[in-house]
């Protein structure tokens, strides 16, 4: 097919073992975690709960999944934007809350509103946050885009619940 890129004979893909892109590259990311974080913070996020089934289950699965683009004929753009939560989204992609992101990093949680509101992504802050929430719903661009939410468990009651504390601040809720 005219303008389509051939790969030449033997070149890997990036579904041959070993030769994963380095965004997909799981063991060249937490070897770089591991080079980075104090030893402590590291084995907290390398950790799992109780007997770890989770985190011996999910390199496997990961693994399983692979993104096969296909050549569309007549598309220009594919649109990813949908709702999820009832929100509006630029990606379907939501970021999952996960906590004590200031210890990786000192923005943490800030840093990722920031990231998810640039990708047009949904954001769910942990309750276990090193932020307060009103400042991760205060950031500029998630608060622009409306794309921070928080997920809390009963029995909360509005006034002490993270989502009482955060709607006045995000111009969207789900």
């Amino acid at each position: 097919m005219p303008g389509q890129r051939r790969r030449a004979v033997g070149e890997p893909t990036p579904e041959d073992a070993g030769h994963e892109p380095p965004f997909l590259d799981l063991p060249a990311l937490e070897e770089r975690a591991r080079e980075l974080l104090p030893a402590d913070v590291y084995d907290y996020y390398a950790g799992g709960a109780e007997t770890e089934t989770t985190l011996r289950e999910a390199p496997g699965s990961w693994q399983a999944w692979r993104l096969r683009p296909r050549v569309l004929t007549g598309i220009t753009a594919v649109p990813l934007a949908t709702d999820l939560l009832g929100t509006p989204v630029g990606s379907p992609i939501g970021v999952a809350p996960w906590a004590y992101q200031g210890m990786a990093h000192p923005d943490g949680e800030l840093a990722t509103a920031r990231g998810a509101a640039a990708a047009g992504s949904l954001m769910t802050v942990s309750t276990s946050a090193t932020h307060a929430l009103e400042e991760v719903a205060a950031e500029p661009p998630a608060r622009r885009s409306g794309s921070s939410s928080t997920a809390c468990t009963p029995p909360r009651t509005p006034t002490t619940s993270p989502a009482g504390r955060v709607r006045p601040a995000t111009p969207r809720w789900s």
